[in-house]
């Protein structure tokens, strides 16, 4: 077997393992959301999608590069084998290739509409997966201790154990994650939550907004946290703040010159 159409196979299935593994990214929910709800596909959790795709990637970086410094002389020849070639042929095809990257680079760093889109579909995937599969009180609140998380959850830790002996969950001890606790079950850490949080709390806002809440429109704060939408509009009415609830809950607080912690304060009244 030939070494040079080794690397070219090899090369080759990298591309299309990243293509995968970039799809499988793309829409993923944010590692917080995944993380707590246990996020599969195909059995693999995000963690080992991402693993894939990086170690993919260096096996395609090393090919690639195999493969570049192999084929040097035909890419020079393609290029043009010196400067005074710029101006012909192959040297307007390089200079054109070389603005196109630099269009996709600016465009994406000043957010150019054409380039931003996919960035801005990406976030609206990223946020319908956070409605679909519940965000957890804080951030990677799986890797709390028992004994953490209940304290910051304001959960008292005596009764949330009896909660989850009584659920068939075996747990270790106070000092265990929530994500080892999840793990050792067979369930997600948000199953764990569920579990020893009581029916009265099972519904309603956290005491402290969780990450991306700020992305959130009213009417979707009520579909995750099972909150009724005329009691948040409501309670913003009352303040002098009149919402359809379509609004995100950031650009809200914007627009009437409010906190979002002070507008938070309110939904929760």
């Amino acid at each position: 077997m030939k070494l040079r159409r080794l690397v070219s196979l090899v090369l080759f299935l990298s591309f299309l393992v990243l293509v995968l593994t970039s799809i499988v990214l793309y829409v993923t929910p944010q590692g917080r959301v995944a993380f707590w709800a246990d996020w599969r596909l195909l059995g693999f959790d995000k963690e080992q999608w991402g693993n894939l795709h990086i170690n993919l990637g260096l096996l395609f970086l090393v090919t690639g590069i195999w493969h570049t410094v192999y084929n040097w002389r035909p890419i020079l020849t393609y290029m043009g084998k010196t400067a005074s070639k710029v101006g012909r042929s192959s040297g307007r095809e390089f200079w054109l290739a070389s603005v196109i990257c630099l269009v996709f680079v600016a465009g994406t760093l000043f957010e150019l509409p054409l380039l931003s889109f996919p960035l801005h579909l990406n976030a609206k995937i990223k946020d319908r997966a956070a409605l679909d599969y519940g965000m957890p009180p804080y951030g990677h609140a799986e890797l709390s201790t028992l004994q953490e998380f209940t304290l910051r959850t304001k959960l008292d830790i005596d009764k949330s154990l009896e909660r989850l002996q009584d659920g068939g969950i075996v747990v270790a001890g106070k000092k265990q994650t929530l994500l080892a606790i999840a793990k050792a079950n067979q369930t997600s850490p948000q199953k764990i939550f569920q579990i020893m949080r009581p029916k009265s709390e099972a519904a309603g806002l956290p005491e402290f907004p969780p990450p991306g809440f700020g992305r959130l429109t009213l009417v979707e704060i009520s579909e995750v946290y099972k909150d009724s939408l005329p009691r948040l509009l409501q309670s913003l009415k009352e303040a002098g703040i009149e919402s359809d609830g379509q609004q995100k809950f950031m650009e809200l607080a914007q627009t009437h010159n409010r906190q979002p912690s002070e507008l938070y304060k309110l939904l929760q009244k």
